[in-house]
C-alpha cells in the first residue's frame, strides 16, 4: 500500500494536484494519533477489554457515517 501511495503521490505531484502543507498537516495530526492508539490498544489489552471496546468504537463510527450519508443523500435529493 504504501508503494502505491507514494508512486501515485509522484504522479499527482508532476501534474500540481499535490497541497504539500495540508498533507504536512494531516501528517502531524496522524503520527501522535497512532502512538496514542497503540498505547490505548495495549492498555486495553492488558486490561481484557479490547474485544468490546473496539466493536462498540467501530460499530458506532460505521452507524454515525451511515446517518450522515444518508442524510446528505437526501438533502440533495429534495434540492434537485
Amino acid at each position: 500500500m504504501t508503494g502505491k501511495s507514494v508512486i501515485a503521490t509522484l504522479r499527482h505531484r508532476k501534474l500540481g494536484h499535490v497541497d504539500w502543507k495540508a498533507g504536512a498537516l494531516l501528517l502531524l495530526g496522524t503520527l501522535p494519533g497512532v502512538r496514542l492508539g497503540a498505547a490505548l490498544v495495549m492498555k486495553l489489552e492488558t486490561m481484557g477489554l479490547t474485544g468490546p471496546v473496539l466493536r462498540a468504537t467501530t460499530s458506532s463510527f460505521v452507524t454515525v457515517t451511515g446517518v450522515l450519508v444518508l442524510r446528505e443523500s437526501l438533502f440533495a435529493r429534495g434540492n434537485q
